[in-house]
């Protein structure tokens, strides 16, 4: 039986996703599976792919049709092809805890739960350094005004959740992550979180979370219209989140213009 499956988009990815991979194969939960899908890369990452998926089967290669772009496409494509219970969305860039996928379908499994969500550790390539993310333990109006839950890269899932669900919104080209946690919490499903490290977050100069803050602005409001909150209650967020989640999104000025200013709450 697959417990867990992987799913991990890759456009031109080669100088990561060996060390993903590897990452991956490493995981003390053997029965996994991990299904990579190349969105139309045009350096040599299906090479890489292919020489690794030769030497473990667990690894099974796909490629995004061209008429489907976006993460949150090309994420729901590769679920489709998933056997396991629980989905683990990866980043080509970001290396896994080799504890991910066990942690992840024992909590989800003892708890009752249809999300669990860890934490990160950041990595800065150019300089080394290392440190580690916030953790904010769930609190439903909380996720209302801030996406705590730090990254799917971070976090895990039923397939049944999915499928429920209908997958990643493809209309939304930014937080398509905290999208389908404000539609789980409306519709019910069980959130459970828990301070444990489960994956490394890749900061480099070719991120694709290199954006401006418009178009920040313009997809938050976008999240929050479709959710109708158009009110944020910033004085709930000081008194009920943890210091380390105030003083990253309040008391660091980058944070607090994207998630508080004006042009990313509906009118």
């Amino acid at each position: 039986m697959i417990k867990a499956s992987f799913v991990l988009p890759v456009k031109n990815g080669s100088k990561f996703i060996a060390n993903t991979l590897k990452s991956l194969l490493k995981q003390t939960e053997k029965n996994i599976e991990i299904i990579v899908v190349n969105d139309n890369s045009t350096d040599n990452t299906d090479d890489i792919v292919k020489r690794i998926a030769r030497e473990d089967s667990r690894i099974k290669l796909f490629h995004n049709p061209v008429n489907l772009t976006g993460e949150a496409a090309t994420r729901n494509f590769g679920t489709k092809h998933t056997k396991g219970k629980i989905i683990l969305p990866t980043d080509a860039d970001d290396p896994n805890n080799f504890t991910r996928a066990e942690i992840s379908y024992n909590e989800l499994r003892k708890n009752k739960a249809d999300i669990f969500y860890g934490t990160l550790e950041h990595y800065y390539t150019e300089t080394g350094k290392r440190e580690k993310r916030f953790f904010q333990p769930y609190d439903a109006e909380l996720l209302k005004y801030i996406n705590y839950i730090n990254h799917a890269g971070a976090s895990a899932y039923l397939k049944s959740a999915f499928i429920k669900l209908g997958g990643y919104d493809t209309k939304i080209n930014i937080g398509t992550d905290y999208d389908m946690w404000l539609r789980a919490q409306k519709i019910g499903l069980k959130f459970i979180g828990r301070d444990i490290i489960l994956a490394q977050y890749t900061i480099h100069r070719n991120q694709m979370t290199a954006t401006t803050i418009k178009n920040r602005h313009y997809w938050l409001r976008t999240i929050r219209k479709k959710h109708t909150i158009y009110n944020i209650d910033i004085k709930y967020v000081k008194k009920n989140a943890r210091k380390e989640v105030v003083d990253f999104f309040i008391n660091n000025p980058y944070y607090y213009k994207i998630w508080f200013n004006k042009n990313s709450i509906p009118d």
